[in-house]
């Protein structure tokens, strides 16, 4: 309980400060400077983050590797930035997603190098607040946020509004309140940024008193004494649970007034938003969805599409910042310019964990020298297709010239928004579920699958466990998710989008017949060429 006050009180000082800090003058013109000395501030950020910081293993991951600061920083000048971290990785400086996670140790040269949760954090910055995971009883990995690291993404994302001519259209916010805190920062009533219109509240009414009431504090604290003219923000609307509708009836009522909507979400709740539109008929017609925290499927985009609206995929992760927008053109497939002021990126061809298949795993080295985490070659989870591309836009023009093609996750679900670990996963459909239920590891399987748009998890029990609750199984298996990182904030969306279902029958197999406890449907992305 102690923890929790004072993480709250943390997060209103935090969003107060914000509140009354001005955004950046020049949104593209600190874009451009970032960009045109990326290698620059990356070595600032290695000599402050890295060999001068004793409590990061990447201190010794280089110095088994060989590599003083003085060999890093000849070797960007020589090499360029790209070639040098390639180097690096075949030397072994690098993360495994579940060595970032602390879920395996990091072993370099035969010994063990010590790590825990904080030790990648930047020891530079002044945390404005500091992110953790969503309600977890468990050990969180927490991010810290400086203020500048969020004026500099706030920042892009007022290009991207730019590019998508989004800009003087009402503002919707489709998020959680806490213990998600992106609601209440979307919501701030910034001084010379247009304010929100509505936030609705996803999964509102399945949260507890508690995060209802913080949120409410929190958001009340933040405006005591605000004399900005654009007003003093929204408070949130919460939904019952798998209601949609009033979403959609308030974008239609602010397109007859001759005003279009612009809606910051995850797509499945753009999903369910348009798909309730098309069930009732309403008309959200020329509503622009801007989301990120999951993939955009081909099904995604036709529901959406089939309602008259567009959606515009982005690319953030917290530990390291907005990796990517979408342009007005890239509506196809789930693709991002790189952005690489932010973050310098590999790609790595191996078999995936929880497949028998090959992809291109993307390995994130940050360079903001404000970002939350110092990382070097970090797997993050994420697979994607490094390319050029050549299209008449904002981000093009700046120089970004490169994208990121089908992002996917490889270790981890993230329908909906939220984010939760394979390994972690497992463990519930493994070790919890059997301890309670009896049956075996190999007796449950976890399917993500989107094939309709709409975001589902199928939980397969074989018969062979003898089990007849459905409800049971359900509870059960929500609770053991709940107690692990996002899992809170997992479930809470899960019910009220009623997105999980249990299926008695046999897991699913591969095509060489094996079962994999986490079965991730790959969603087809892009349209066949056919």
């Amino acid at each position: 309980m102690w923890n929790e006050a004072v993480f709250y009180t943390r997060l209103a000082l935090g969003l107060r400060k914000l509140a009354k800090t001005a955004p950046l003058a020049d949104p593209e013109g600190a874009t451009l400077r970032q960009f045109a000395n990326r290698e620059t501030t990356f070595l600032e950020l290695m000599r402050v983050g890295v060999f001068d910081n004793p409590r990061t293993p990447y201190r010794e991951m280089l110095r088994l590797a060989g590599c003083e600061y003085g060999d890093l920083a000849r070797g960007v000048k020589q090499n360029g930035l790209e070639p040098t971290l390639e180097t690096l990785r075949s030397a072994g400086v690098s993360l495994t997603h579940d060595e970032f996670k602390c879920k395996t140790p990091i072993v370099r040269g035969g010994r063990e190098i010590p790590s825990d949760r904080t030790c990648f954090q930047n020891p530079a910055i002044h945390p404005l607040y500091r992110g953790r995971s969503s309600g977890s009883r468990n050990r969180v990995t927490p991010t810290p946020y400086s203020l500048e690291f969020i004026l500099y993404r706030d920042a892009r994302n007022t290009l991207r509004m730019q590019e998508l001519g989004a800009t003087g259209k009402a503002f919707l916010v489709f998020r959680p309140t806490l213990p998600a805190p992106n609601g209440l920062r979307m919501t701030l009533p910034r001084k010379g940024e247009q304010p929100a219109d509505c936030w609705f509240a996803e999964g509102g009414n399945a949260g507890g008193w508690h995060y209802r009431l913080a949120t409410a504090g929190i958001a009340r604290f933040v405006r005591i004494g605000w004399k900005n003219p654009i007003g003093a923000g929204v408070m949130p609307r919460n939904l019952p649970a798998n209601d949609f509708l009033p979403v959609a009836q308030w974008i239609a009522r602010r397109k007859s007034e001759g005003v279009g909507t612009v809606g910051r979400m995850s797509p499945s709740g753009a999903v369910r938003i348009a798909s309730t539109a098309l069930e009732h008929g309403v008309d959200i017609a020329g509503t622009i969805f801007v989301c990120g925290g999951e993939g955009i499927s081909a099904a995604k985009r036709a529901r959406i599409g089939a309602a008259g609206a567009q959606i515009f995929g982005s690319y953030p992760m917290s530990e390291i910042g907005t990796i990517g927008h979408a342009c007005r053109h890239m509506t196809e497939g789930n693709d991002v310019h790189l952005f690489e002021d932010t973050v310098a990126v590999l790609s790595d061809r191996r078999r995936l964990p929880f497949s028998e298949d090959e992809a291109n795993v993307l390995l994130f080295t940050t360079l903001l020298p404000f970002a939350g985490q110092v990382l070097i070659n970090a797997d993050m989870g994420d697979t994607g297709t490094i390319a050029t591309v050549k299209c008449d836009c904002s981000f093009s023009r700046m120089g970004f010239h490169k994208q990121i093609r089908d992002i996917a996750s490889h270790s981890k679900l993230t329908g909906y928004g939220v984010t939760l670990v394979g390994t972690d996963v497992v463990r519930v459909l493994e070790e919890f579920l059997p301890a309670r239920l009896g049956g075996s590891p190999c007796d449950y399987q976890l399917v993500q699958h989107d094939e309709t748009g709409d975001t589902q998890v199928s939980l397969r029990v074989s018969p062979r466990v003898g089990v007849d609750s459905a409800d049971r199984v359900k509870a059960l298996f929500l609770e053991g998710v709940r107690g692990h990182f996002g899992g809170a904030v997992a479930v809470r969306l899960w019910k009220h989008a009623e997105a999980v279902e249990v299926v008695f029958a046999e897991p699913l197999t591969t095509v060489t017949g094996k079962v994999l406890p986490l079965h991730l449907v790959k969603p087809s992305g892009r349209k066949s060429d056919a």
